[in-house]
């Protein structure tokens, strides 16, 4: 008799945690206009990881955005981690930390994100014309086949080839436009832009 009301707590127990976990990915799903087949692949990892026992003594909202965020990945949704930190209304510090944990624990192999896929979303939340955008992709592209772009950080990549067109295009965007719209510092932004001036020879 123990044993089955100790099956039956730990069955309501997960069942509280799943609809809790659920209820944040709705959330999330609205704000950052996320596909229904990229909710359910978070839903099937997140109860991967309740059968596996890695929730237990972790936050749900920092178990289930790391979910999310795998599973963007997996499907080339380009939504960064500081994207889904905010919608989910958590540290970016917070997610980071349970991501890492995540990963780790299920043995997940995720690939990075390519930085032209923020090239779109980034320019139009700024402004930038068309043109703008097609030459930030090109300048991401001289990067990529330089290696230039090897081991840096897309969302990094992504905003300074957006300031960079829009300097070369003559479009008054400033840093502090891009910085908020990417969530990219403006520092980061600056010194990335001169690695990719000098290696491109974009300054002569």
């Amino acid at each position: 008799r123990l044993r089955t009301w100790d099956t039956r707590s730990k069955s309501t127990s997960q069942d509280k945690n799943l609809r809790s976990a659920f209820l944040v990915l709705g959330t999330v799903k609205s704000k950052l206009d996320i596909s229904e087949n990229v909710i359910e692949r978070a839903a099937y990892l997140y109860r991967k990881a309740i059968a596996k026992n890695i929730t237990r003594g972790r936050t749900i909202s920092g178990m289930i955005l790391s979910a999310l965020y795998v599973s963007c990945r997996e499907a080339n949704v380009p939504r960064s981690l500081q994207d889904i930190a905010d919608a989910g209304n958590i540290s970016f510090k917070d997610l980071s930390r349970h991501y890492r944990i995540f990963v780790k624990a299920l043995d997940l192999q995720v690939n990075s994100f390519n930085p032209s896929e923020f090239v779109s979303r980034i320019g139009t939340s700024v402004g930038l014309s068309e043109k703008a955008k097609r030459d930030a992709l090109d300048i991401l592209y001289q990067a990529q086949k330089k290696g230039i772009t090897d081991g840096k950080n897309p969302l990094s990549l992504a905003a300074t080839a957006i300031f960079l067109s829009g300097v070369m295009n003559q479009e008054k965007i400033t840093q502090h436009k891009i910085a908020t719209a990417s969530g990219v510092s403006s520092v980061t932004i600056r010194n990335v832009a001169r690695i990719l001036r000098k290696k491109l020879g974009m300054d002569e």
